[in-house]
C-alpha cells in the first residue's frame, strides 16, 4: 500500500486520540470516508485515488478485520496483485471460504477449499495467488474480461502451467468452459487492457483476419519505422489510442512531441503502402461503431 496514504483505524484509535463520537464527526462533517466499517481515510488521499486503488485498499482493509480466515480472491485478489482488469465489478469484497456461499452488499462469500500453494500473503492479508485469482474471476466475467485479465496476468508473470493446473482442477464450476476458451485464446503480447478488450471483439467478426500482434515494421532498406499494436492481414495496421498515448507519460516526450512523432511513423507506415486505422476506447465501447471502423480500413486495404 502507498506510505503516502494515510489510513484510520478505530482499533488503533480508540481511548488514546478519538471516540467513536469524533470518528462519527468527522465523516459527518465530511474529513474522511469510511472505507470499511472501522476504517477511514482523508478525503483528499481518497478523492485522488482512482476507483481501482480505492478498491484496493478498500479490499485490504476488510480482510485485516477478518484475520487469517478471510482469503480474498476473485477480483479482490486481482485488484491487490495489481492486475489490470476491463470494468470489473467492484461493488463487493470477495472471500473464499470453507462455508455455505453468502452474498451481502458488500460481501460475496464464495464457498470453496484451497490448496495451500493457491493462497499467499501480500501486504500482510491472505489472498489467491495471481494464477488462482485469475481462474476464478475469468470464468465469471464475460468473454472480453476473462481475455483482458488473463492477457494482463500472463504480462504480470502468471505461470500459465499453473493456470491450466487450475482449470483443470476447477472443472465443473460456473463458467470453465469460458475460462478455457479465454485462456487458449490469451496471449501476454496484448500491452493493455484496450488493446486485449479490441482483439476479443475481433473475435468475434469473422471477416476480420486474426491479427498478428506488436509487429515490427521496416522500410524497403530494413530500416525499423516502429512496432505497431495489430497487423492484419498483412497490410493493414490497427493501433489502439489509449488516452495514456498522447499524454506524456510514456517517457520523457511531452505531448505535442509525441503527436509529432506518432504522425511521422503513421506517414512512413502509408509510404511503405500499409493502411493506418486507429480507434479509442469510445469505439470499443461500441462494438458496431469498432467494426465500422475495421470494415472501412479493410475495404482501404483491399481485405474486403
Amino acid at each position: 500500500m502507498d506510505q503516502s496514504t494515510e489510513i484510520t483505524r478505530r482499533a488503533e484509535v480508540l481511548g488514546r486520540v478519538a471516540t467513536d463520537r469524533v470518528l462519527q464527526a468527522v465523516v459527518r462533517d465530511g474529513e474522511r470516508v469510511r472505507l470499511w466499517p472501522g476504517t477511514f481515510m482523508d478525503w483528499p488521499d481518497h478523492d485522488a485515488l482512482s476507483t481501482t486503488e480505492r478498491y484496493r485498499i478498500t479490499a485490504i482493509e476488510s480482510a485485516r478485520k477478518g484475520g487469517p480466515n478471510r482469503t480474498l480472491s476473485h477480483v479482490s485478489a486481482l485488484a491487490v496483485h495489481q492486475v489490470p482488469m476491463l470494468r470489473p465489478d467492484l461493488r463487493r469484497v470477495h472471500y473464499i471460504a470453507s462455508a455455505p456461499t453468502r452474498h451481502t452488499a458488500r460481501v460475496s462469500r464464495h464457498n470453496g477449499i484451497l490448496l495451500d500453494d493457491e493462497r499467499e500473503q501480500v501486504e500482510g492479508v491472505w489472498v489467491t495467488t495471481r494464477e488462482r485469482a485469475l481462474c476464478d474471476a475469468a470464468r465469471l466475467g464475460t468473454f472480453e474480461q476473462a481475455v483482458a485479465m488473463l492477457d494482463a496476468g500472463l504480462r504480470a508473470g502468471a505461470d500459465p502451467v499453473l493456470i491450466d493446473a487450475t482449470i483443470e482442477r476447477l472443472r465443473g464450476h460456473v463458467g470453465v468452459e469460458r475460462l478455457r476458451y479465454a485462456n487458449g485464446f490469451a496471449d501476454a503480447r496484448s500491452e493493455s487492457v484496450g488493446e486485449s478488450f479490441s482483439r476479443a471483439l475481433m473475435a468475434g467478426m469473422p471477416e476480420v483476419p486474426t491479427p498478428e500482434l506488436q509487429v515490427e515494421i521496416r522500410d524497403a532498406a530494413g530500416r525499423s519505422i516502429g512496432r505497431v499494436d495489430f497487423l492484419i492481414g498483412g497490410v493493414l495496421v490497427g493501433e489502439f489510442d489509449g488516452k495514456v498515448k498522447y499524454s506524456g507519460t510514456l517517457g520523457d516526450d511531452p505531448p505535442s512531441e509525441v503527436v509529432v512523432k506518432e504522425k511521422i511513423r503513421e506517414d512512413a507506415l502509408r509510404a511503405e503502402g500499409y493502411v493506418v486505422i486507429r480507434w479509442t476506447w469510445e469505439d470499443l465501447l461500441d462494438p458496431r461503431r469498432f467494426r465500422a471502423v475495421l470494415r472501412k480500413g479493410m475495404r482501404a486495404a483491399g481485405l474486403l
